[in-house]
């Protein structure tokens, strides 16, 4: 089993087809803390956010996970946020749009969070309930 049958939640995915590994979604890992150390960033042109850590940053994976093993480098964020965001669900059959300021945004690393998406912490960006579409 790859998710719970009762919550939904994602607890690994099995990628022994192309590379022979179990993906464990590290947020549901008891980590002591700090204990978790990545060696580095994949999909990185894709983020929500920067990681100026010296790591690795691929633009999608490494050659031996069947990437390209472009490295992408780091770069300073944007001075500004589009004053509309938008983005969808994995499979695109929700859409979501945010116009105007986040009310509030944070990054939550409480067990919770990493319970539920099975990450190391929940992006979260507060709107305005007025100033949200979801179709």
């Amino acid at each position: 089993r790859m998710s719970c049958a009762k919550c939904f939640a994602s607890v690994a995915n099995d990628h022994t087809n192309a590379m022979g590994v179990v993906d464990i979604c590290g947020g549901l890992l008891d980590f002591p803390m700090g204990g978790f150390k990545p060696t580095s960033h994949i999909y990185y042109d894709l983020r929500v956010m920067d990681c100026p850590d010296g790591l690795p940053k691929f633009k999608d994976a490494p050659k031996e996970w069947e990437g390209t093993g472009e490295l992408v480098p780091e770069v300073a964020p944007p001075a500004a946020l589009p004053s509309t965001l938008t983005g969808s669900c994995y499979c695109g059959a929700v859409k979501i749009e945010a116009e105007g300021e986040m009310a509030l945004s944070m990054f939550c690393h409480c067990d919770s969070c990493r319970n539920w998406n099975g990450s190391v912490g929940q992006v979260i960006c507060l709107y305005p309930k007025d100033k949200v579409k979801i179709t």
